[in-house]
């Protein structure tokens, strides 16, 4: 099994930035399956790869693609006329509540 980036896994885990270290991880098991002639080895360095790969994935921040219902109603709501007075809810005996509503 060669090894040939041991000095940057060092390198970040000593930085003590666990992504930087994660990523360093993902490379040099990366490097290292290729390398390797063993199916054994092959296996339990790809089971560990992909344990880096889903702590990885974790990390990442979630991913705005699209508006969702709220953000366009927020939309709908600031792009709204202000100045046209709205009618209030009825009080429940059918008049409304606005003082120049003649019923």
């Amino acid at each position: 099994m060669a090894r040939t980036k041991p000095l940057d896994l060092v390198t970040a885990a000593a930085s003590g930035d666990t992504t930087a270290t994660l990523t360093a991880l993902r490379d040099l098991l990366a490097q290292t399956i290729v390398d390797t002639k063993s199916a054994r080895e092959i296996a339990s360095l790809s089971r560990q790869f992909v344990d880096v790969l889903g702590e990885l994935e974790g990390r990442k921040p979630p991913v705005r693609q699209t508006k969702t219902g709220l953000d366009e109603l927020a939309d709908r709501r600031a792009g709204r006329d202000t100045s046209v007075p709205r009618i209030k809810p009825r009080r429940g005996d059918g008049r409304s509540d606005r003082a120049d509503h003649q019923p």
